[in-house]
């Protein structure tokens, strides 16, 4: 090799590196080799000195021995990725100019210093990559020992420029790995002794960050967040609760940070929650975490309904069965589950399916320009379904913009958090009348999207008995003996619901050995329910239902409490609400075609006058079958139910697959069906029903869909439209094979899809 000269110095630090010289494994070449030494002597020029970080991956052999060379190979892999998010953090003066993996499973982090940083900063820097790449290895390995995720750091720190590059820079690196295994100590005794103060004088304060409903933009309540003391290492959450976890003392500082927060979190209403954070490994520990919490609870006047158990660090779940009987005991008290950070990691949907949680708050990675990121939309359209169908609500966090805010909103998300909301702030400050002026503003419009025949619960309220809070369980009685039919009284202030008063359960109360000697005198609030099922006026009737029959036992027949932004406005017992569904059905089944059991020609037109008088753009697609009065004259009746049976199937399996909760669905009559779908979903649904029919029928009969785009004011009224339609169809039929055609630019008619091998012409018998 010409030229490539070096002494036995610049050979060894070459292979320090993992440069190989042609060893018989895969080499650099040796301009590649000479490059990074140029590369480095250049930058050393140019700066005020030289910074290397080493990490050692002391114990990464035994995971090879242990678990094979696929995990070690990960978890070195994991490493180098985790250290180059770090460097990202550097101060601006540290300039990171190299990362190099030196042998096998150690690392080098190469900066230059613009100036030099105190030797405290360095140590804190030294610590923080640790805890970073540490915390990163147990992520993607919950299930391996600790004891193979040893991770040491250090640094070498030159303040002036190394004369030889070559015969100096491997001595640096030989002093970094030095420092790396004996910091160790030093560095931990300073921690230590810092950490231990912080948890003897409860060091711990909070941030509170508001939780808003995104359709009336009332207050859900607050997320604590918790701060180690100002200015020092341990500050932020990310270094504060993986060192109380390294040296063992996470249980200590979340019960200190659990009770702190709750005792300095202010005013919090009925109805309010109050966010806190706990870390799945601490799972086997909620009993005392049960006890800790009630006893400040009951100081502060407070119930566990007001309270959700955020869960955090679920990788660490390993028995899902044991921590999910350990968290039913929380839930019976009261206390709710929220899952944090959904979406964001493989765990995520197990945790969900496993533990049943009360809400799903949505990682800022799925939210951050939601507004511009149609799979994104997608996919959180697909959680709010989710969340409807296991009866739970879903919280976006890390909401920065307006954009990505109503959006959010347009896509049916429950509650919002973000710095666009409110920041996080001490104490927990109001939020901004311009923003909740917004989020009414768009809920609005979103609640306006509910099905025409959809029937609200506040459309069925009935007025209700309220009393107030101080009013005596004496009192209370006596209305009760005076009205045999009153079944239950609300507690109320200032239009606040507080609580329900059922007749059985009072009566229940008084019955119990001495129960009249105990409650008599005393105010109706010892026992009321505190907690009654409450809904919005807007919330359907179907979904109360739900909500309703999804109750203990013990409670599955207590009225419904009905509110509009939060102020009572009566009560739904459930016999009357049992009632309206039933009359409300039999009334649809009326209106439905009696083959199909679709809605029939007076719920179409409501449908499509809907479309017309509103303000947005809907497409409207007629289906039929070609030729279906001859095949069905040659077939049978019989056969020609069968097949219009079959496409109402169809119909109704892609739109429930591939569209949303506004898209509509109607048989017209005989072989005629429509759907009303948003724009974004018409061309998928059409193109899939004509693909699976041709499918099923291919040699016996073709479909046939146009579509023409209802925009605000094109049409008058339905019969219009449908003779716009009729000239839409007409061209449909007018080609061979199943197609699906609509509307171009100009207004002209083009074919979308077509299948040409399916049968136009009638067989013979």
């Amino acid at each position: 090799m010409e030229g490539w000269k070096l002494d036995k110095a610049a050979k060894i630090l070459l292979e320090k590196l993992n440069l190989n010289l042609g060893n018989g494994t895969q080499s650099l070449s040796p301009t590649d080799n000479t490059e990074f030494l140029k590369e480095m002597r250049k930058t050393l020029t140019k700066s005020r000195g030289l910074l290397i970080h080493y990490i050692d991956l002391s114990n990464l052999y035994e995971i090879e021995h242990n678990y094979g060379p696929v995990y070690y190979s990960q978890a070195v892999k994991t490493a180098v990725l985790a250290a180059k998010e770090y460097v990202q953090l550097f101060p601006s003066y540290i300039n990171c100019r190299q990362i190099r993996l030196l042998l096998t499973d150690d690392i080098a982090i190469f900066s230059a210093l613009e100036e030099i940083p105190p030797l405290q900063e360095l140590y804190d820097l030294d610590m923080k990559i640790r805890l970073h790449i540490h915390r990163k290895l147990e992520e993607i390995f919950p299930m391996i020992s600790h004891e193979y995720l040893v991770v040491h750091t250090g640094h070498f720190l030159s303040k002036e420029n190394l004369g030889n590059i070559h015969k100096e820079l491997f001595p640096a690196l030989k002093y970094a790995l030095k420092n790396a295994k004996n910091q160790e100590k030093s560095l931990n005794a300073s921690m230590i002794a810092q950490f231990e103060n912080i948890l003897s004088e409860e060091k711990i304060s909070h941030l509170y960050q508001p939780i808003l409903s995104l359709r009336s933009g009332s207050l859900l309540g607050w997320e604590a967040l918790a701060r180690g003391p100002l200015n020092s290492y341990f500050y932020a959450p990310v270094t504060l609760f993986p060192y109380a976890e390294e040296t063992g003392t996470l249980l200590t500082l979340e019960n200190i940070s659990q009770r702190k927060a709750l005792a300095n979190a202010g005013e919090l209403k009925a109805r309010q929650k109050l966010f806190l954070n706990i870390n799945a490994q601490t799972a086997h520990t909620l009993e005392f975490t049960r006890e800790n919490l009630l006893s400040v609870l009951e100081e502060k006047g407070l119930k566990p309904q007001n309270v959700v158990l955020e869960l955090t660090e679920r990788t660490s779940i390993l028995n899902f069965q044991k921590f999910k009987k350990s968290l039913q005991n929380m839930r019976n008290l009261g206390f709710s589950l929220a899952l944090d950070d959904t979406g964001a990691g493989y765990s995520s949907l197990q945790a969900v399916a496993e533990l049943e949680p009360n809400y799903i708050k949505l990682d800022m990675s799925i939210v951050r320009n939601i507004h511009k990121d149609p799979v994104k939309q997608a996919l959180v359209d697909t959680f709010v379904t989710f969340a409807k169908k296991i009866n739970c609500s879903l919280i976006a966090e890390g909401i920065e913009t307006r954009e990505e805010l109503i959006t959010l909103i347009k896509l049916g998300v429950h509650y919002g958090q973000g710095y666009l909301l409110g920041k996080p702030h001490f104490p927990a400050s109001q939020v901004s009348p311009s923003i909740t002026s917004l989020i009414r503003k768009f809920g609005k419009k979103n609640e306006e999207k509910l099905p025409h025949n959809t029937i609200t619960i506040g459309s069925i309220v009935q007025p209700a008995l309220m009393v107030a809070p101080e009013t005596s369980v004496e009192e209370v009685l006596r209305y009760f003996q005076r009205d045999k039919n009153l079944e239950g009284i609300i507690v109320t202030k200032e239009m606040i619901p507080l609580g329900l008063v059922m007749r059985s359960h009072f009566f229940n109360f008084l019955s119990s050995r001495y129960g009249v000697a105990l409650y008599y005198k005393k105010p109706v609030t010892v026992v009321m329910d505190h907690f009654p099922l409450m809904v919005e006026d807007e919330t359907t009737l179907e979904k109360a239902s739900q909500i309703a029959t999804n109750r203990t036992q013990e409670k599955l027949y207590d009225h419904i409490l009905v509110t509009k932004n939060g102020n009572i406005l009566g009560i739904v017992s459930i016999r009357h609400l049992l009632e309206v569904i039933t009359q409300s059905k039999i009334q649809m089944a009326q209106y439905a075609n009696p083959l199909t059991g679709l809605p029939g020609n007076i719920r179409i037109q409501e449908e499509l006058n809907k479309i017309i008088s509103g303000d947005r753009t809907m497409e409207v697609t007629y289906a039929d079958i070609d030729n279906f009065k001859q095949l069905n004259d040659t077939y049978g009746f019989e056969w020609g139910d069968e097949i219009l049976l079959l496409l109402s199937k169809v119909l109704k399996h892609v739109v429930r697959n591939y569209g949303n909760d506004e898209c509509f669905l109607g048989h017209i009559g005989g072989d005629d069906f429509i759907l009303i779908t948003p724009p974004q979903y018409s061309d998928l649904i059409n193109t899939k029903i004509i693909k699976i029919m041709h499918k099923l029928k291919k040699d016996t009969v073709s479909t046939s869909l146009a579509v023409i785009a209802a925009t605000p004011g094109r049409f008058k009224n339905h019969l219009e439209l449908a003779e716009h339609a009729a000239k839409a169809k007409k061209y449909a039929k007018s080609i061979k094979g199943s197609v699906f055609v609509k509307e171009g630019p100009t207004g002209q008619f083009c074919c979308f899809c077509q299948i040409v091998n399916a049968c136009r012409d009638v067989p013979e018998p």
